[in-house]
This record gives structure tokens, sequence and C-alpha cells, in this order.
């Protein structure tokens, strides 16, 4: 496994992660714990060492495997705060108040948080919310969703910036990784395999219904597969398309790491094999290992 620094934080991380979403159990269908805890221990057995939670996923259940997994390994755990699901429904809450509280239980499930993110804010809230977290954590980070918002946290100080970025999304490229790589935030890329469109197994005509990738709907879906193939007919003969797919991403300098995620120890080791060799992953482009 590669690695590579994490920005500035004098944290060096192996350069494809383990994004923990998915054994949680709720985002793309059920999970097995003993399943998810094997995922985990083989991700380190092959050099992860950045792994990437947060307490919504699974209602803290995520946090809970990764506390059981990884307590004693030398790794970095990383985890986010900004839902609030203590009432009825599920909201979003940055308050002082809200943020010590999640930090309290994550830190109960988790055991120690090495990076603390914040999870999906909005622009406005970004430096009050950064300042509560400097108080609880190390290092204090921001996953996003736009530039706008990409852009308020590297101006609020964060450490980290979690970015949404594959083939299939590519508006973070540009202005945004310039900045970020400028002012030495770590860029950690989330869905590398755009939820595993990128895996190349899904039909334009079998949209999933009951998972995350469900928000992709009609047109929007077909549009997604049809770029899906895209990539897959400039890709270099005998890469599998998954490792090409995390290969692009690593191919940008600004990226510390990406996060793909996974359910099985196979899965890991289909991810963490996108570390070997090339980065160049285009047929007749020249190679930089």
């Amino acid at each position: 496994m590669k690695q590579r620094a994490l920005g500035k934080t004098g944290l060096t991380v192996g350069e494809i992660g383990f994004g923990a979403w998915a054994i949680g159990g709720e985002a793309y269908g059920p999970t097995d714990d003993a399943t998810s805890l094997a995922a985990l221990r083989r991700a380190v057995e092959v050099g992860v060492t950045f792994f990437d939670t947060a307490d919504v996923y699974g209602k803290g259940r995520s946090e809970e495997l990764l506390g059981k997994a990884l307590a004693r390994e030398k790794v970095v755990i990383a985890t986010k705060v900004g839902w609030d699901w203590s009432g009825a429904e599920r909201v979003q809450n940055f308050t002082p108040e809200h943020i010590k509280r999640a930090h309290e239980a994550s830190m109960r499930r988790l055991g120690r948080i090495d990076l603390y993110q914040l999870h999906n804010p909005p622009a406005a809230v970004m430096r009050d919310a950064v300042a509560v977290m400097r108080k609880l954590a190390r290092f204090v980070g921001a996953s996003v969703r736009g530039p706008e918002e990409a852009m308020a946290a590297i101006d609020a100080g964060v450490d980290t910036l979690q970015l949404v970025y594959s083939y299939l999304d590519r508006r973070h490229e540009g202005a945004v990784m310039r900045r970020a790589r400028e002012a030495g935030v770590g860029v950690i890329a989330r869905e590398p395999l755009a939820r595993g469109l990128m895996a190349g197994k899904f039909r334009a005509d079998a949209p999933p219904k009951d998972d995350a990738r469900g928000v992709w709907k009609g047109a929007e879906w077909t549009r997604r597969i049809a770029e899906v193939e895209e990539f897959r007919s400039l890709v270099r003969p005998g890469l599998p398309l998954a490792q090409a797919a995390l290969k692009y991403v690593l191919a940008q300098p600004a990226v510390s790491v990406a996060i793909p995620g996974a359910k099985t120890p196979a899965q890991v080791e289909d991810n963490a094999a996108a570390s070997d060799g090339w980065y160049d992953v285009f047929e007749g482009a020249g190679g930089d290992a």
C-alpha cells in the first residue's frame, strides 16, 4: 500500500482507506456483523490505515464495529457529527451542545477519535462549529457536498476536507482542489466508486430501489450508467473497472486518501489492489507509479 501525507497534519496514511457507511447496515442492504468485523481486520492486514465513519451510520452501529476491530491498531479513525436522531425525526444539528454530546457518545463507541469532521454542514455554520470541535479533537475536518461549502471549510481552517470525487462527479476539480493544496488541507475522496456504479455491474434498465443509489432516478440514472460505459471504453485492457476508477481518483495530486466502501474481506482486497502499479488508467497514456 502506497502512503500519502494527510495534508499538514503530520499523519501518513495508506492511499486507499475504508469507508464504513455500508457496514452500518442502512445504506446498502443488510449486513452481518461478523463479516463486517472480518472486513475491517482484513483491511488492516492489507495495509489500510485510514477508516472513516459517522455517528449516524446505523445510528452508531458502524462506530461500534470500528471500536471493536480497531481498538489496538495503529490506524487513523475518523468520524463525523451533524445529524441528530434524538427526536421523532432525524435533523441536522451543529449547535455546540449537540457537538459535545455527540462527541462523548462517539468516544464511547470508538474508544478514540483521531479526526473529527462536520457532516455535510452548510457554509454558514462552518467557522463556529470548527471552533467548538478544536476543543474536542486533535484534528478537525469537514465532509461537504458542494464547492461553496468546501471553500467555506478551508476558510474556517479545517485540517482535512472530505469531498465526493469520482469520474462521475468532478465538480471539485480545479479551484477547490487547488485551494486545498495551497492551504495544506488533506483531501479525502469519498464515493470514489460513485456508490458502486464504477464497478460496472449495474444496467441502465435496472436501477436499485432499496439502497443509497436509489436517489438517482430516470434520466439521471441512465446518464450515469452511460458515463460508466464511457469510462470503460477508455480504460487500459485487462485493468478491472473498479480498480481503474480508484486509480483515476488517486491520480489527482490533491487527494490524500480515497475511501471506497466495503462490506466483505473480498471487497477490501479488491479496493486495496488499486494501490498497485501505475495511476494512469487510460489506454495509450504514459504511466506514473
